[in-house]
């Protein structure tokens, strides 16, 4: 029996330019610098990702294209986003013309596991796998991010949210912190919340899709399943807190959503074969706004769909372990259908 290597960072390493080098994931986007306030007045250049469909270099004043912000979860594989091309959004926008940011967590650990990967996550009160650096707040990035894609590109209004993981729980924190009508929509795949951001603020449009063999984050809550392998032995030790993951229940959170939005009424169960649709109708809200969940059958805590390599290649896959044919979830296309985006 071997150790299971030390997933934490080197604290002899210094997070500096030379080990954490943020890349562009696709050559056809853009790398964009915005100024973020610091917590001390000053401020920092900090950068995000844009992609313009099919090559498009700049957008006309009265194009109004739709946006989809992507926020990954934590990262410690690769120093770029991997929701752009990995998960083939980028595929997505240029099939459905719709335009794509993606904000860059900054590194927070350096030194990190088998081959000193570099850690990336967000850094803002109650949220992140690490404690607090009270220095900046991610709040803040976004929010500058936002201020320069609307003067840059002039897109449509309300901004399409799709997360993964951790990046669903920063998701939540930005919908307290932004103003009210900042994101029209919601896509959160494998997500909770494991902090301070408290319920949901009513009336966004939110489809959450969950695996239902999820080792990280069991659907009912409790501990990491022993499935999670090398997740909570090593990834996971990334955690400053692993209870926080442990004290989680993603089905209370999704109540939590039809709470704050008034559901009365009856779902919609749909079995669709590879995974199942709830759907809880927007006439059946207080607040007149649709929610639905989907829940992949036999399949964990990933991006669903066919991928570019990387730890987001999984698809779901049958009791035997073996891909499905065509009818496997694809989240990226399902993504582009709540969002009222995609072109068929």
């Amino acid at each position: 029996m071997t150790d299971t290597p030390d997933f934490r960072g080197d604290p002899s390493k210094k997070i500096d330019d030379s080990t954490t080098k943020t890349l562009l994931a696709d050559s056809h986007d853009q790398m964009i610098t915005v100024n973020v306030k610091l917590k001390n007045g000053t401020t920092e250049a900090r950068q995000y990702e844009v992609h313009l469909p099919n090559g498009m270099q700049s957008v006309p004043a009265d194009s109004h294209l739709p946006v989809v912000m992507a926020l990954d979860g934590v990262t410690a594989n690769k120093p770029y986003t991997g929701m752009a091309v990995d998960n083939r959004i980028n595929d997505e926008a240029d099939r459905d013309g719709f335009m794509v940011i993606y904000p860059l967590p900054k590194p927070r650990e350096v030194g990190v596991g088998i081959g000193d990967k570099t850690m990336r996550d967000w850094n803002s009160p109650g949220v992140g796998a690490l404690s607090t650096d009270p220095t900046y707040d991610d709040v803040d990035y976004v929010r500058a991010v936002i201020a320069d894609v609307k003067g840059k590109f002039h897109p449509q209004n309300g901004i399409h949210a799709a997360d993964m993981s951790l990046g669903g729980e920063f998701q939540r924190k930005l919908d307290h912190e932004l103003p009210s009508g900042t994101f029209r929509d919601e896509f959160v795949v494998n997500s909770t919340v494991f902090g301070t951001e408290g319920a949901p603020p009513p009336g966004i449009p939110t489809k959450f899709v969950r695996g239902d063999n999820d080792p990280i984050l069991p659907p009912a809550g409790g501990p990491m399943h022993p499935n999670a392998g090398w997740f909570k032995n090593g990834f996971m030790r990334l955690f400053e807190d692993t209870d926080r993951t442990d004290n989680q229940n993603p089905n209370a959170m999704i109540q939590d959503e039809l709470t704050a939005n008034g559901f009365t009424g009856k779902p919609q169960v749909v079995d669709k074969g590879t995974y199942t649709e709830t759907t809880y109708p927007a006439a059946q809200t207080r607040t007149g706004v649709p929610i639905e969940v989907d829940v992949v059958k036999n399949a964990g805590h990933f991006w669903f769909g066919r991928a570019r390599g990387g730890i987001h290649e999984t698809v779901a896959t049958d009791s035997n372990g073996v891909n499905p044919p065509a009818e496997a979830y694809d989240a990226t296309r399902e993504m582009a259908k709540w969002f009222g985006l995609r072109k068929d």
